[in-house]
């Protein structure tokens, strides 16, 4: 039976992924994409929403998450990642 990742378990798959002698500070990537309150999007567009941005950003290699929620009047997605490449170099923001 697979278990439902907690927030504690996907932090320390993330945190594995990023070699300890990095020189990278603030290694948290995170984001809000909200689109327009009138549009009505499934799971699956969303995740594509967000492979697309994370592609587009530099960050298409990276393992991220994505959290869908309505913590204002829409619904809207976070998506959280990491900074640092697999060899603890920072990946560029200037997308």
């Amino acid at each position: 039976m697979e278990q439902t990742p907690t927030p504690q378990s996907i932090y320390e798959d993330m945190m594995m992924q990023i070699p300890s002698k990095t020189r990278v500070k603030n290694i948290a990537f995170s984001c809000s994409l909200n689109p327009d309150p009138s549009e009505t999007l499934s799971d699956e567009q969303y995740v594509q929403i967000a492979q697309e941005f994370m592609e587009r950003m530099g960050y298409g290699d990276q393992p991220f998450i994505v959290v869908k929620h309505w913590d204002i009047a829409r619904q809207h997605i976070h998506i959280i990642s990491t900074r640092a490449d697999g060899l603890g170099r920072k990946i560029s923001d200037k997308h």
